[in-house]
Parts: structure tokens; sequence; C-alpha cells
């Protein structure tokens, strides 16, 4: 499957990418490139990024939370086995990753994700044991806090939501090549899903706790990861091929 992945990839780089149209492309089933596991990464996938050509896949990790986190590198070429450690993230890495997550579609900057953040305050009573009905007071008073969620929407679908612990708007989507206006999302579901500037949308049937979706710089492939159990990973891609393209 990945050699026939790899010649496919070959060929659709060399013709070009006219403008996303979901209605006008046929999905491939999903298909498995590599399995990752936190051991390995040493941490949990934070990244993931295509180079220019299309030859090569950087997966960043992360150890911890905020400032205080280990981030680790690898690259993977494809058609080869198996992560090669890096010393920090390559340049066309950073700069796919900038492009990814834009407030604003890369090559459309009128088309634009809506974000809200809904700020709700929770009180939570103290746990004294049994079912008592007597009232706190003091250091036993219930307490409460203001919990802040992140809702992204684009053409009004939503394409991410979190707790604002830390940002987390690259594991929901990613944008497609730049003057596409396309997205590629995990919907609320779970699940794989693309959207187009005309907000016609495709959901890619047998995917399932996707994170990081990955549009491939030619627009041929969305790359992703597939969560399963605690800490295993299936590195996933699906070909996205043209049915109104001519033959080349």
């Amino acid at each position: 499957m990945l050699k026939w992945l790899l010649l496919a990839l070959g060929v659709l780089q060399g013709s070009g990418f006219a403008p996303f149209d979901a209605d006008a492309v046929s999905i491939a089933p999903p298909t498995s490139i590599t399995q990752l596991s936190g051991k390995s990464l040493r941490g949990e996938p934070s990244r993931l990024s295509w180079s220019h050509d299309g030859s090569s896949l950087y997966v960043q990790s992360r150890d911890g939370i905020g400032d205080a986190a280990r981030t680790r590198h690898f690259q993977l070429r494809l058609g080869r086995d198996g992560l090669l450690p890096l010393e920090e993230e390559p340049d066309w890495a950073a700069e796919y990753w900038h492009n990814k997550v834009l407030e604003t579609a890369p090559g459309m900057p009128w088309l634009k994700i809506d974000v809200s953040v809904d700020r709700q305050r929770t009180r939570v009573a103290p746990f004294t044991g049994g079912f008592t009905t007597a009232t706190a007071s003091g250091s036993d008073a219930a307490s409460s806090f203001t919990l802040a969620y992140v809702t992204l929407r684009y053409l009004g679908v939503e394409i991410g939501k979190w707790m604002t612990d830390e940002p987390k708007s690259g594991v929901t989507f990613g944008w497609g090549p730049a003057g596409t206006g396309a997205v590629a999302f995990v919907d609320k579901q779970g699940r794989l899903a693309l959207l187009d500037k005309e907000k016609r949308q495709r959901l890619v049937l047998r995917s399932s706790n996707v994170m990081l979706p990955a549009w491939s710089p030619d627009g041929s492939y969305v790359a992703f990861l597939e969560k399963h159990g605690r800490s295993n990973y299936q590195l996933m891609s699906v070909a996205l091929v043209r049915t109104d393209a001519p033959l080349q």
C-alpha cells in the first residue's frame, strides 16, 4: 500500500492542483504509513507537517504542559522504515505549521475562522462524607472557578473545540494548499472531514480518533494520526483524486 501511495504522489505532484471541490474528488480508503507509540516518541504527538516536495513528514512530540513541556523532533521519509530523531524542528516544518494553523485561509485572507470563547463559572461543593446536609463555612465553603472553552468555526461549521489549557488548533484542523480555501478537520465524532470554500463537506469513512490532519502541499493527500488506546498512534493518509481531472 505504501508503494502505491508513493507512486500516486509522484504522478499527482507533476499535474498541479486545481481549486478544491469536495464533490469532485474520489477519496481512497485510509492507508497506514507507520505505527507510533508514546514510548518511541517520548511524549504525545503535537505537530505533523509535510516537506515542500511531499517526500517527508515531520512529527513533534511534547512531554508535559505549558512552558515546562519538553519537545522532541522526528522526521519520517516516506518509503523508509522508522523515525529519524532530529535535534530541532526543520525550517520547512515550521513554515508548514505556521500556514496550517493560520486564522485566515492561505492565499485567501477574506476567508476567516471565527473564534468564540465561552466562559462557564462552575461551583464545587466540598465533600465532607456521606450525604450531609450541613452548610459549609470558612475554608470548607464551596468554591467556584471559571472554565473557558474555545470553539473554532469555518463557514459556520465547527472545526475545533477545547478547554483553554493550551492552544490546540493544529490538533483539530489543517488548511489545504494556498488558494483553495479548503480545510481538513476533525468532526464531533472524531472522524476526518473535508470542507471546501463553497461549504461542501466530505467525510472520510473508516477514520476515527483523528488528530493533527495535515494536507500535502500539492493537495493530493491528507495525513493524520489515529489514537489507539492510551499511547499508541497510527500514522495514516488518504489519497484525494479529482474525478473531473483529465487523464495525464
